[in-house]
Order: C-alpha cells, then structure tokens, then sequence
C-alpha cells in the first residue's frame, strides 16, 4: 500500500476503489478490504489507545471527533482541510463506527491512510474500538 493508494481511495475517479464509489453502494474487492484489515490489524494492537503526536514547524494538525460512521462528515472534512500529507497531519479520536450507515467505509477509509502515512495519520482508539468493551459484546 503506498500513499497514491491512500489518495485514490478517496478520490472520486470512477475507475478507483474509492470512498465515492462506497458511499454509491458500491463494494471494494474482499482482497482489498482483507489486506487492509490484516495490515492494520498487525500494527494497531500493540500501539497503546491514545498516541503522542509532536508537529515540526510548518505542519498542520487537524483533529476529528468521533465520527460514528459517518462517511459524508469525513469526505467534508478532508474537503476543508486537504488530504493528510507530510504536511497535514490528522489525528482521528477514536468513535469510528456506531449509529451512522456507513461505519464500515469510515474505518476503512482511516485504515488505508494510516498505512499508507502512519506518521501523518493517528487513530486514537475510542470505547468502540477497545477490546474490553467488545469483548462482553461477543457471544
């Protein structure tokens, strides 16, 4: 996965595996969405539930919210903002999924930019995505 990967992914080219064509109903290939979940998996767990973040001069930082699955809220803010780059670093405050529809495109979307800029993209983990809470969960 490379950052071109993270850009096309939430691009609307009609030829890429984007956000766009997720929030039109559309599907990612399963391959896709494996290698990210395997990937992400791998270097999530043993990170602690909320980083440190330090800026270098002339870097941008944006915070967001819980985002509750809400796909359009986060195409808004990267419209606002610019996608995160070198320059603008983004730090997501866990909550990613619950309540909204499209949960799954939200945390995949976050996903796939942090492993194509991990030292652009900090997801904090929210009580939504601790283990504790899911695990009582599971039945």
């Amino acid at each position: 996965m490379t950052a071109q990967f993270g850009a096309q992914f939430c691009s609307a080219a009609p030829d890429a595996p984007s956000l766009a064509r997720l929030q039109a109903g559309s599907k990612l290939p399963r391959a896709i969405v494996t290698q990210i979940l395997r990937r992400c998996f791998a270097i999530q767990q043993p990170m602690p539930n909320v980083r440190r973040v330090d800026l270098k001069p002339g870097q941008r930082l944006t915070v967001v919210g819980d985002l509750h699955g809400q796909l359009a809220d986060l195409l808004h803010i990267f419209s606002q903002n610019g996608w995160p780059d070198e320059n603008s670093l983004y730090v997501f405050n866990g909550d990613f999924v619950d309540r909204g529809p499209c949960g799954v495109e939200v945390v995949l979307a976050l996903y796939a930019w942090q492993l194509c800029l991990p030292d652009c993209v900090f997801l904090n983990r929210g009580n939504h995505e601790d283990m504790s809470i899911n695990s009582t969960c599971v039945t």
